[in-house]
């Protein structure tokens, strides 16, 4: 008898020694371990009243009535030791593959903490809270302000560029603040991934919280621009913004300012200087109620404005969604947006988009 209950306490404590022993501890280099990979895809349909305009919208389709692929990103993360992680990610399309990060970051301990982190290679600059800030995968609304996709496609200010970056997290000693200063080539739209004269792009951005729930944000840029490749002379062009986030419970509104030089005519294939650059102006403000069954209605409202100095040149956005997520992995999304242009150059515009995304 006594053998009996010897053998079934023992029979008892083996699931308890086999789970101690294959218990998951955090690996370096190249165990599986150490590697994270994520997946997700956003399909689309969307339905434009003008295709003439769709050069000015928002990552529109080259057709008014069309399915696409907006982004089908794949992240690869690696954790290369405790204080380096590296980075790759894709946007594969039918039409195409393009990386996006590849980069490597260096977080130090200093003082049993970790308050600086120092960035190299490939990765979004430190510009608008809605870029820098907010995924992809989950914005507010289906699309990034218009302003956003100028500054990304025009002025190339907030796209993804090759330099380095400093990241202080003032967190860490009880400051709720954090500041990113970085050093880009400062790309040309149009221009090879390759650094085309000798200026750079100086940009940085602080964010502060004072009291939980509000935080507040400032950047700029400085670009020092040439537009040949066997230019030496470069010229400074700014950019600033500034964005207030009220965060309560399940809502959510941002506001945001932008301005500076409108460097949109400068090229670098062929080379052109235009003698007089133009001063942007733009802001927009828009809310989300994600609530607890799931639904989360959108709007908002956004005005750009290309050429401060000159009239019946901007336009206004007003943009108001439906949604809903099924979970956290399934959400489906629809916008409907009216763009009106100041004076008669171009025509209104409205849209309607759908579209889903699903993570893997």
């Amino acid at each position: 008898m006594r053998k009996t209950i010897l053998a079934v306490l023992t029979l008892l404590a083996l699931p308890g020694v086999a789970g101690a022993q294959t218990a998951t501890v955090q690996k370096y280099g190249f165990s599986p371990e150490a590697f994270e990979i994520k997946f997700y895809i956003q399909p689309r349909w969307a339905y434009y009243s003008q295709p003439v305009d769709l050069v000015d919208g928002k990552l529109a389709p080259e057709t008014d009535n069309s399915f696409s692929i907006r982004r089908s990103r794949i992240y690869l993360t690696s954790n290369i030791s405790p204080s380096v992680t590296g980075r790759v990610q894709f946007d594969v399309k039918p039409d195409k593959i393009e990386t996006l990060d590849a980069y490597f970051a260096f977080n130090p301990k200093v003082s049993e903490k970790r308050p600086w982190t120092f960035t190299v290679g490939q990765f979004k600059k430190p510009i608008s809270y809605q870029e820098f800030a907010m995924a992809s995968s989950n914005l507010n609304l289906i699309d990034r302000p218009f302003t956003n996709d100028f500054l990304e496609k025009k002025l190339f200010v907030s796209a993804e560029d090759v330099g380095a970056m400093a990241t202080g997290d003032l967190w860490e000693f009880g400051l709720p603040v954090t500041v990113n200063v970085g050093a880009f080539n400062g790309l040309l739209k149009g221009s090879s991934k390759y650094d085309l004269n000798s200026g750079k792009e100086f940009a940085g951005r602080v964010e502060a919280t004072p009291v939980t729930g509000i935080s507040v944000g400032v950047n700029g840029a400085i670009s020092q621009r040439g537009y040949a490749s066997d230019s030496t002379e470069t010229k400074n062009f700014d950019v600033w913004g500034a964005d207030v986030v009220l965060a309560r419970n399940n809502v959510q509104i941002l506001a945001e300012l932008f301005g500076g030089d409108n460097t949109e005519a400068i090229t670098a294939e062929p080379p052109f200087f235009p003698s007089a650059i133009p001063i942007f102006h733009a802001w927009y403000a828009e809310a989300i109620l994600r609530h607890r069954t799931g639904f989360e209605p959108a709007i908002r409202f956004e005005y750009f404005d290309p050429n401060r100095d000159d009239e019946d040149d901007g336009r206004t956005v007003w943009t108001g969604q439906l949604a809903y997520s099924f979970s956290p992995n399934f959400r489906w999304q629809v916008n409907g947006s009216r763009e009106v242009f100041e004076g008669s150059a171009k025509k209104d515009l409205t849209a309607v988009v759908s579209q889903w995304t699903v993570r893997l």
